[in-house]
């Protein structure tokens, strides 16, 4: 009698792996696997992007692309009119559910909300970067306070805040596809403070906490000397 082997010790390469996706995906479609690996043939015509997700997607979701090519062209043509910026495989790979009927819908109604929201542009960029853009709520008030803190301070980054990328509210967020905002310089934001004021402003506003000026340090900054002398003789303000 043979010996067992582990199911968690049966690897199975790439292209096996497709082929029990696909097989599975026939099953479902009632096609047989020749003429479903067709149809599979045409959508990577399509998009050719979608080759290194197969392995990801849900034999459900194959099956519905699978049988609607036609459709998907046709959706495909619509996001590029809609996004003419965007490269529209590449988003498409990252979220192949958004030419399911399910999805579908909701895209033309976030294509004009993001462009009420972002005006300036740079919404095609954006959903390129984070598909769920137009798929998932976004909050409007939320986004537009980040618009406004970015476009003053600057979109921050792994440089400004290490580590960034990997907070997870951030991480595939659609705070994370804002364009990216060179900042202000202190002397435009602030010109009626001082250096030590601006410098005060600039420490308390650091997006990383581990460099952003503690509340007893910041009480300790240049910019308060002498303050104990003007509390003891505050000025008559009119």
């Amino acid at each position: 009698m043979g010996r067992m082997v582990p199911a968690d010790r049966i690897a199975l390469s790439g292209p096996q792996k497709q082929v029990l996706i696909v097989s599975a995906a026939a099953r479902m479609s009632g096609l047989d696997t020749e003429a479903f690996d067709v149809q599979v043939q045409e959508l990577l015509t399509l998009l050719p992007d979608l080759r290194e997700r197969l392995l990801s997607l849900k034999p459900s979701i194959l099956v519905e692309l699978c049988l609607d090519t036609r459709g998907v062209a046709i959706k495909l043509i619509q996001l590029r009119e809609l996004f003419p910026e965007a490269n529209v495989s590449a988003l498409v790979s990252r979220r192949p559910t958004l030419l399911t009927d399910g999805e579908w819908p909701g895209v033309v109604a976030a294509h004009a909300k993001l462009h009420s929201m972002f005006p300036e542009g740079g919404v095609c960029q954006m959903v390129t970067q984070q598909p769920l853009l137009l798929v998932e709520e976004v909050d409007e008030l939320e986004i537009d306070t980040l618009h406004k803190i970015f476009q003053v301070l600057g979109t921050p980054d792994e440089a400004m805040w290490p580590g960034l990328a990997d907070l997870p509210h951030w991480r595939g967020s659609p705070s994370s596809a804002f364009p990216r905002w060179r900042g202000r310089a202190w002397e435009e934001i602030a010109p009626r403070l001082d250096a030590e004021g601006r410098d005060l402003i600039r420490r308390m506003l650091t997006y990383d906490p581990a460099q952003r000026i503690t509340a007893g340090a910041a009480l300790r900054h240049p910019y308060f000397d002498g303050i104990e002398e003007l509390l003891a003789h505050p000025p008559d303000l009119p």
